[in-house]
This record gives C-alpha cells, structure tokens and sequence, in this order.
C-alpha cells in the first residue's frame, strides 16, 4: 500500500514538474529575495526546470553554502539589517528596488534584451526590480488586506465569526478604555496600523495586563503607528490554515498548521518562531478552520480577484477556532508542508496560479 501511494505521489510531482517546465524552461529568469542563498536555490530549482539562465540577488547573503558564482551567477547587496524581522524584511525590499547603477549593470549585461522576469520575495508586490517585471506580483489591493486596521471588517463581510475588537487612536486614554471594555480576564492584545508598512511576527505586537504594561505599550506603538487595534488575549493554540484560489475560480483548503508562538514570562511581547505540522486540533475545529478559508478565499476571489494561496492565521479557544489576520500570499506554514515533497517546487506553483496561468 505505502509503495502505491509513493508511485501516485512520484507521478504527482512528475506531472507538475512538467507544466512548470512549460513555464519557467528555454528563458531567462532573474531571482531577487531578502537573503542570497534563498534566491541561489530558487535559482537551483529554476535551472531544474530548464530555465534557460538565473541571476540570483540576496540583500544580504544569509546563512548556508553557496556554489561557484560562474555556475550560479549571483549579486550580494551586502544590507545589514538590525531591528528585528519587519525591519529587516523592509530594509532588504528597499535595496532590491533601488540597486545601485553597478548592480543594475551587470543585470543588464546578464540580460541585455530585457526579456527576464524576476521571481521575488513572498512579501513582495507588483513593483518591478532592474526594470523587469514581477512573475505573479501582488497588487496593491491585495496587500492591502494584511493591514490588521480593515481586516475584521472583511471577516464580517465574508461570514466569518471573530472576536471582538475597537480600532482607537494610540492615544492612552482610548487605548485603556478600549482595554477595559473587552478584557475577558487575561489582558488585551494591541497591534499597530501599517502607519510603517509590513510588519508580523508580533512585531508590533503588545500584551496589555497592567497599567505599567499599557504605558509602555502606548509609548511604543504610538511611535510607529497611528491607530491601534485592541482585542481580548486569546487563549489557546496558535493557528493557521491556508486556502488557494484558482484562475477558474476553483477554491481548496489544505490541513491546519500549528504556529510557534511563545509567550515570555515578565514581558508584554510575544515571540513568533515559525509553524509546525504536528499538531491535530479536535475535528469541529478543523472543520470550522477549513470553512473559514473557503469564505475567505471565496470573497478574495470575489472583490479582488485574488488568484494564489493565502494563509488564515488565528488561536484555537476552548470555545473553538477565531481568525486574527489574513495574509493573501505564500506563507510559513505552506512552507513548511512542502518540505515533505522538496521536488515540488510548491512556491512557483504559487506564482503561476498568482499570474493567472491555466496550469492543471
């Protein structure tokens, strides 16, 4: 039995490899991303499908070994980023939109027909980098659903239950009386406006117990954001589910994930360390999580004509499964999955759907 789910499983990737090779073989490709090595094996797997050349450019060169640059041709923009991860995912975005004129020559010798596009960033836009143009960017109208300020409202919109929540000024007299007004017992959780662009990975993130906890809280995000919104701490298991749209309008579903987030005893921020697949929530909880991704992918479709995968991060309650933010893009936790079929490149599926492309 284990030996014919490997064969279908085989014909599977074969079959998918084949419709990217369709897409990606016999042209020029230019890969651009936060850390170099990231782009090499994307570059790496480009070259596997038959792509005729790759420049890879990293913002910064990132950890893990890198091959011969007269094999895989490559660009270090040498970017120290400090700050934490939303600062360091901007500063890298910033440097591959305005390479230097040294950079963007020796892209224009690597293709001096301009004929390549360039796979970016999971967090990236539409925008083009050296002047070619994004393999299935994300407009802004998209992206703009990341910003924590409207997304309750698409959560109505779609049918989706939420907690509740009040979106105040940063200002610490209506962040305290929104606090008091939905605290259930074990605080409320602050985050900050998009005021700065991105940002996740509670970064702009802040859990309000105590009254000193609520000044410092102010204090920070007042710098980096306008408005505020403030919600109950939710208390259970970290979550996320991803969905993906189809250009035929074709809607799926894929299992819960586990996200790591840790909660540091003495201190009002959270600690986000990525996702894990081993977690199995109770069936009515699946159940809910997978009808959620549905709605919300069936209304991205609907209003924005949304095409790709989205991740749907929440906490599952003992009262069941609510929603915090949704993010229209590849995410950690998809990631993360693919990694059990490493010849899939799980991603590019990603941007051609993205791109709109009538791949089986």
């Amino acid at each position: 039995m284990m030996s014919e789910v490997m064969d279908v499983k085989a014909e599977l990737v074969e079959h998918y490899r084949q419709q990217l090779a369709g897409v990606f073989a016999d042209r020029p490709w230019v890969v651009a991303t936060g850390m170099l090595v990231g782009s090499v094996n994307t570059a790496k797997a480009l070259r596997g499908l038959g792509a005729q050349r790759v420049l890879s450019i990293g913002a910064s060169r990132g950890t893990g070994d890198l091959p011969p640059a007269e094999e895989y041709p490559q660009i270090d923009l040498g970017v120290v980023a400090t700050g934490g991860m939303r600062l360091a995912i901007n500063s890298a975005q910033d440097a591959l939109l305005r390479l230097s004129t040294a950079t963007q020559e020796r892209v224009e010798r690597f293709d001096p027909d301009g004929t390549a596009d360039v796979v970016g960033e999971i967090f990236c836009g539409n925008e083009p980098i050296a002047g070619r143009r994004i393999f299935g960017g994300r407009p802004q109208s998209w992206q703009a659903i990341e910003d924590k300020m409207i997304i309750d409202d698409f959560w109505d919109q779609a049918g989706i239950d939420r907690p509740p929540c009040e979106i105040v000024v940063a200002e610490i007299g209506a962040l305290n009386a929104a606090a008091r007004r939905l605290d259930r017992g074990l605080g409320t959780v602050w985050v900050g406006d998009n005021r700065e662009g991105w940002h996740g990975g509670a970064t702009l993130l802040r859990w309000v117990r105590t009254p000193e906890e609520s000044v410092a809280a102010q204090g920070f995000l007042a710098t980096h954001c306008d408005r505020v919104r403030v919600m109950p701490f939710l208390d259970g298991i970290p979550c996320s589910i991803h969905g993906w749209v189809f250009p035929d309008g074709t809607l799926i579903a894929l299992r819960p994930c586990e996200m790591l987030v840790f909660r540091q005893p003495g201190r009002d921020t959270l600690s986000y360390a990525g996702a894990a697949t081993s977690w199995k929530p109770r069936p009515e909880v699946a159940t809910t999580m997978r009808q959620a991704a549905l709605r919300a992918g069936a209304r991205l479709r609907d209003v924005l004509g949304y095409r790709g995968s989205f991740t749907l991060d929440g906490v599952a309650t003992a009262d069941g499964f609510l929603p915090t933010e949704l993010n229209p893009r590849f995410g950690a936790a998809i990631g993360r999955m693919s990694g059990s079929l490493p010849e899939l490149p799980l991603y590019l599926l990603h941007l051609c759907t993205a791109e709109g492309l009538d791949l089986d």
